[in-house]
């Protein structure tokens, strides 16, 4: 080693810092009030200047800032502060300076953090880019510590599909929480099956804070263990709803179009039996002297059922019969006592009609079709005694069980309500289906048919239906017709 090399300050003026020592200026309370410059290097020079005995004061573009570090260094505590400056009056944009006290001097060191900096500001813009891709995408991401309940990272995109802040779903625990409670255990098996796989996938409902839900695929990743030493899971969710509704809608039109393809059939066969039938009658009513009550009722019956395969046929072609205004009111009235003896003594029927109902946009026959479909089907729902109550109600907006999303306009509600053995909610989605039914033994020969067939006329009319039921509760069918404007 040379002398030169020895020399300390020769070793300070090679330094990759700014280095620059001072004597500070106090006064009578102890206090620093400015500085001398006593010596800088080549790097401090840009900032302190190079010449000896100039005031901090002068040449500092910070002075009230440094001032402050330099009290709490000449107090005995080293300080440490970020500065930003001109690059183009010293060079760098953005460093950290240290204040120190040696003896009766004060020696700040400032270290050029320029490059960091921009690092930095490059990686920040790196993540609102990929978070702006993100929030794009069509899942929702969620990463998470295996080790923690907290998620470190929530792709913005989670307050949209939650209906919730991002801070609300910062925790797996609050995740799951939000999921319906029919679906919580599917979510709990995630965890399991991690233990033995590394990625799980599952379908469950996401509730949201109004109360809608919306479904989701949701697929757990488990990561490596990182260089942290800790394994992440990685989850992402999709948002479903719609292709459900629209898959569902898909199947639902191919159930009804084999249904019609039976019903045409069926009707076609059953209208040549009653042509028959009714052909007899009427011989046999012409031979008698007589007028006979048994074969009046006869006659008038196979009139009925004509009406029905009539019905029937019209659903089957897929083309509605001939559209005009009905009168609610004045049909149930028309229809009271068919309606009665369809039913056992044991069942009561009861129809509630407001005032001023509107007429409907529908072919009376199919309307008479939908009404005694609705009336057995609550019929053979009751066991022994029981009550079948018929409401009618004009109401400003119609409900579908396909989450369809109805025109404002004026409808007319048809509710047939039962107070029988009603059906489990694992079942409803399935009680439009052609002949599937919740009934048992006997009572399901022949049955399946009926709330599948009033499903298929009412949308040939720009209707809608819903079913509300649950097991012992009973069952309300309620069907919207649209209302005749004016």
């Amino acid at each position: 080693m040379t002398k030169e090399s020895a020399d300390p300050l020769h070793l300070l003026l090679q330094l990759d810092v700014s280095v620059a020592l001072l004597r500070p200026v106090v006064n009578e309370s102890n206090t620093v009030v400015d500085a001398h410059v006593m010596w800088a290097n080549s790097k401090a020079e840009s900032v302190w200047g190079n010449s000896v005995e100039v005031l901090a004061s002068a040449v500092c573009p910070d002075f009230d800032e440094w001032l402050a570090a330099a009290n709490t260094a000449w107090h005995g505590s080293p300080a440490r502060r970020l500065i930003e400056a001109d690059h183009r009056r010293v060079g760098w944009t953005r460093a950290v300076s240290t204040v120190s006290r040696i003896d009766g001097h004060l020696a700040e060191v400032t270290m050029d953090r320029s490059a960091d900096q921009e690092l930095i500001d490059r990686l920040a813009a790196l993540d609102r880019h990929y978070r702006s891709l993100l929030a794009e995408l069509p899942v929702t991401v969620m990463v998470a510590r295996a080790d923690r309940d907290e998620f470190e990272f929530v792709s913005p995109n989670a307050a949209e599909l939650t209906g919730r802040s991002l801070s609300e779903v910062s925790t797996r625990t609050s995740v799951r929480a939000i999921v319906h409670p029919d679906d919580r255990a599917q979510l709990d098996q995630i965890a399991t099956v991690l233990i033995g796989a590394s990625d799980a996938e599952v379908l469950g409902r996401i509730v949201r804070p109004d109360g809608s839900e919306r479904w989701v695929e949701a697929r757990a990743v488990l990561t490596d263990v990182g260089a942290d030493g800790v394994r992440r899971s990685m989850l992402t969710m999709l948002d479903v709803t719609e292709h459900r509704a629209a898959e569902q809608k898909s199947q639902q039109r191919e159930r009804l179009e084999g249904l019609a393809r039976t019903a045409g059939a069926f009707a076609h066969q059953f209208s040549s039996l009653l042509q028959v039938i009714g052909g007899n009658l009427e011989r046999l009513q012409r031979s008698l002297e007589t007028p006979n009550d048994a074969l009046i009722q006869s006659l008038a019956a196979i009139a009925r059922a004509g009406s029905l395969v009539n019905g029937l046929m019209s659903f089957a072609s897929g083309r509605p019969g001939a559209i005009e205004p009905v009168s609610i009111p004045e049909m149930c009235q028309s229809m009271h006592t068919v309606l009665r003896d369809r039913l056992a003594q044991e069942v009561a029927l009861s129809i509630d009609i407001a005032d001023a109902i509107p007429e409907v946009l529908i072919a009376p026959e199919a309307l008479s079709v939908v009404m005694l479909e609705m009336l057995d089907n609550a019929a053979a729902s009751i066991a022994g005694s029981g009550s079948i109550h018929i409401e009618v109600r004009e109401c400003p907006e119609a409900n579908c069980h396909l989450a369809h999303r109805t025109e404002p306009r004026r409808w007319v509600r048809i509710a047939v309500t039962d107070d029988g053995c009603g059906i489990e909610a694992d079942r409803l989605p399935k009680v439009w289906e052609p002949f599937h039914t919740s009934r048992t033994g006997v009572a399901a020969r022949g049955a399946g048919l009926g709330l599948s067939m009033v499903h298929g006329v009412i949308h040939q009319y720009d209707g809608h239906l819903t079913l509300d039921s649950s097991p012992n509760n009973g069952t309300t069918v309620s069907l919207y017709l649209p209302a005749v404007d004016g």
